[in-house]
């Protein structure tokens, strides 16, 4: 079984990094879909019982999230705004199903012709809807696939791509461990923005595959995870800059090694006291070495949240750092539907 998945990640791999250009569209499909996942680092394809993970790992889907339905909003950069909402519904003991919406607007924008006259406003949005299905092969092995059109219009340019993710998932209760692995975003543009000379200029899915781990330790309460990211691809990272004093000139840095590894890797950490209350840290190096400015060590890079259970609905909010002159600001709230009639 192992020999197979292998093959296909070679197969898929190849298949994705060569589709139509080298650009990437629909990048707004990297966001972190909810306030625990932000607060994580912004990706995490291991952890169970929270039905928002299952956009990012269909896998995740467990007999648990029957009849949970899960919204998010958050307040990211100026007045840009995302949020997703999912539902899951079991079809019997071993397969289920779950739907998702995941968007983003940018804001209102102004149009002016090339005088400079304003001629009225804009919006831009994207927006991806989300079928997913996973099936329990085991007591301890679940694999999950998600079938995902994506929408996106820029004032009057629109473009249309179809996409799936492969996640499969590895959980062993009585150690209180699990093990995801994921291949997100394998599809091609549609539809594309413009035309380039007569023809549609195709850009690519953002396809990543990621792989991580999460441990609930025994005998204390805390979980960690431990998240692979853009497995597809080593390098490719930005070189940066930094400020000679003496020169006051900006002069690049080449990425080393160790930079180029650690960009691979998101950490987190939880404190869970119970099953109500959770606090979370997370800590994503390949956001705060590109999104640092200068010499300004900030806080970007790490993020921060906790959850509560309030009767019958779960609360969770989250604060990342993208950028040392903001923060972005995460609010999810889910509940199940069979509880209401346990009252």
């Amino acid at each position: 079984m192992m020999r197979k998945i292998f093959l296909l990640y070679i197969f898929i791999s190849v298949f994705a990094a060569n589709t139509f250009a080298k650009t990437d569209a629909f990048s707004f499909l990297d966001l972190p879909n909810s306030s625990q996942i932000a607060a994580l680092g912004g990706k995490n394809v291991s952890y169970r019982n929270d039905v928002n993970f299952v956009m990012q790992n269909p896998s995740l889907m467990t007999s648990d999230m029957h009849k949970t339905l899960a919204v998010n909003v958050t307040s990211y950069i100026s007045d840009i705004n995302f949020g997703s909402a999912t539902y899951c519904h079991n079809i019997d003991t071993l397969n289920f199903m779950s739907f998702g919406v995941q968007f983003i607007n940018y804001g209102k924008f102004t149009e002016r012709n090339e005088n400079n006259e304003e001629l009225g406003s804009f919006s831009a949005n994207d927006f991806a809807i989300y079928a997913m299905y996973g099936r329990k092969l085991s007591d301890k092995w679940t694999a999950g696939a998600t079938f995902k059109p994506i929408f996106s219009a820029y004032e009057s340019y629109f473009s249309f791509a179809l996409a799936v993710d492969l996640g499969i998932s590895y959980y062993d209760k009585e150690k209180n461990f699990s093990f995801g692995f994921a291949m997100k975003n394998i599809g091609r543009q549609l539809k594309s923005y413009y035309k380039d000379n007569g023809s549609q200029h195709f850009e690519r899915v953002p396809f990543e595959i990621e792989m991580g781990i999460s441990q609930r330790v025994a005998h204390a309460p805390f979980r960690y995870s431990i998240t692979l990211q853009n497995l597809q691809k080593w390098g490719n990272y930005a070189d940066y800059a930094k400020l000679n004093a003496e020169t006051n000139t900006l002069e690049k840095k080449s990425i080393t090694f160790g930079d180029n590894l650690l960009r691979h890797f998101i950490f987190a950490v939880e404190l869970v006291p119970s099953d109500n209350f959770f606090v979370s840290i997370g800590y994503n190096h390949q956001r705060r070495r590109e999104l640092k400015v200068l010499e300004n060590n900030s806080l970007n890079g790490f993020s921060a949240g906790l959850g509560i259970k309030v009767s019958k609905f779960n609360i969770g909010f989250s604060v990342a750092k993208y950028h040392v002159m903001n923060m972005s600001y995460n609010f999810s709230l889910s509940t199940n539907f069979d509880a209401f009639k346990k009252l």
